[in-house]
């Protein structure tokens, strides 16, 4: 949303629509609760903004609430309290400078007993942390708010419900649509008018109890699912849409909130098809990344070796390290390494999205060094042939292109960075680093299999998407018509990408 031509009356009334959407939010609402139990009293829509705009910065990570000051400059907090982009906050807006200088003061003021701020500092970012009492009185809440049954309370304000159902625009990432891949500017369009529908029902029953209770969440999940579920309208069972798509640098597409950002286990039961007769299919690009890096390091014969193996047992999994192994595990480690991640470091990374997905597994080097082992040991040498043509020395030494696009067309500025680093010491462990390497391995992964999935839903998909993932989507159908969809985009997978569609 841009700031071109507002006038102050409407800017007010956009802002406090989006505030009071935060504010009968599950997000909203547990700060409310934990407000109330630390200080006893109630907090202003504008005050609950401002805390939720604090978390949602520092990545909704509780383990950080009440320890780590996190520097958060002012125009991330204007966009998280607003329906704006960080982008509009500039010098020259005095629209936007006067009405964050004013809430910034108010709410610093205010909160004191809620939040941490660093004192001001002029040039500097302040730095923002949430008070451990007030922490822990909201992580008791967000735990009753999914695990307890009850009848939410329904808005005052009927605009806000509204609001909550009118199709968003497109997110950061679209202002210059121009210089976009078609495909994406298709993309986002679809995904901005197909609806979904939250099954309320379900969501006000026992039931859901124990859904919760075999799922046994820890904090982080039950964090992330209570920010899925803050731009979810969860008094209503009719469609909604979903919340804004932003697009990233490598062309992969996103939302903050939503059904999008919800567990996979908790989608199966809670997003419904629009039309109460129609059923939902899932497409999925099985092992899309491992069959794009086969591509990028030349490796024919693996791509057909794990397409054989596909074809024959319908999952790559059980073929990829011990076969007892948590599919999940091995699917972290494995496209962290799709996806440029140190070997040396795929532990660390495993174990804590382990700990992130409900995991209780302890990810060693040897549990690395066997999933990469056997079937995937040829992937291992040849990243490693291929990173090595990308250490910090030779690319600031090189002569190639100064931007790298990727099958998208979105580019990587490779050597810009490369000179960014150069201007400080230049360490021998430094410039044989392949980290610039890594992400242009990931820039060049992604933007491949958003090709793939860009294609399908720009080209063949015509159904109402209900959700969508980097690699895979659901969509509604009638139940007379999901043989034909099955065979139509099987056979454009076939045909231009060389993929099964399950």
């Amino acid at each position: 949303m841009k700031l071109n031509k507002l006038d102050p009356k409407t800017f007010e009334k956009q802002v406090s629509l989006y505030q009071n959407k935060i504010y009968y939010g599950p997000r909203g609402k547990c700060i409310k609760e934990a407000a109330y139990a630390k200080v006893g009293r109630d907090l202003t829509e504008q005050q609950t903004a401002y805390i939720s705009a604090v978390m949602a910065v520092s990545d909704g990570n509780l383990v950080d609430y009440g320890w780590a000051l996190t520097e958060i400059p002012v125009e991330l907090l204007f966009s998280h309290m607003t329906p704006y982009f960080h982008t509009v906050y500039k010098p020259g807006n005095n629209l936007v400078a006067k009405y964050m200088a004013e809430v910034t003061k108010n709410c610093i003021d205010e909160l004191g007993d809620l939040i941490l701020v660093s004192p001001f500092s002029k040039g500097k970012c302040r730095k923002f942390g949430i008070d451990r009492e007030f922490a822990r009185y909201y992580r008791m809440a967000q735990h009753n708010l999914l695990y307890f049954v009850e009848t939410p309370a329904m808005p005052e304000d009927e605009s806000e419900l509204e609001y909550l159902l009118a199709p968003k625009p497109r997110g950061y990432g679209f202002e210059h649509a121009d210089r976009l891949h078609p495909w994406s500017i298709t993309t986002v369009d679809k995904l901005q008018a197909s609806q979904w529908r939250f099954n309320l029902d379900l969501y006000r029953s026992e039931k859901k109890q124990e859904l919760f209770e075999d799922h046994k969440l820890t904090d982080e999940q039950v964090e992330s699912l209570n920010a899925a579920l803050n731009f979810t309208n969860t008094h209503t069972s009719g469609p909604q849409f979903h919340e804004s798509f932003h697009l990233q640098e490598a062309g992969r597409m996103h939302t903050v909130g939503g059904c999008i950002q919800m567990p996979s286990w908790f989608r199966k039961e809670f997003v419904l098809p629009v039309k109460e007769s129609n059923v939902r299919v899932e497409l999925d690009l099985k092992c899309c990344q491992l069959l794009i890096l086969c591509d990028i390091l030349e490796l024919p014969e693996l791509k057909a070796k794990i397409k054989e193996i596909l074809d024959r047992d319908g999952s790559v999994w059980p073929s990829i390290g011990d076969p007892n192994l948590d599919k999940r595990v091995k699917k972290i480690i494995v496209y962290a390494f799709c996806y440029g991640a140190e070997i040396n470091n795929l532990p660390y990374l495993a174990n804590k999205e382990a700990r992130n997905q409900g995991l209780r597994f302890r990810v060693t080097k040897e549990v690395v060094d066997e999933c990469l082992s056997g079937l995937l040991e040829p992937l291992v040498k040849a990243r490693e042939e291929w990173l090595q043509q990308y250490t910090v020395e030779k690319i600031i030494k090189g002569r190639g292109p100064r931007v790298i696009k990727n099958a998208l067309g979105y580019g990587y500025s490779i050597y810009k960075e490369a000179a960014e680093m150069g201007k400080g010491k230049l360490t021998k462990k430094l410039l044989a680093s392949t980290k610039l390497g890594s992400n242009l391995l990931a820039h060049l992964a992604q933007g491949q299999e958003q090709y793939y999935i860009q294609d399908l839903i720009a080209n063949h998909i015509t159904e109402n998407i209900l959700t969508f993932q980097y690699d895979g989507l659901n969509l509604e159908v009638e139940p007379t018509e999901v043989e034909n969809l099955i065979n139509r985009l099987g056979a454009a997978c076939k045909a231009q990408l060389e993929f099964k569609v399950w």
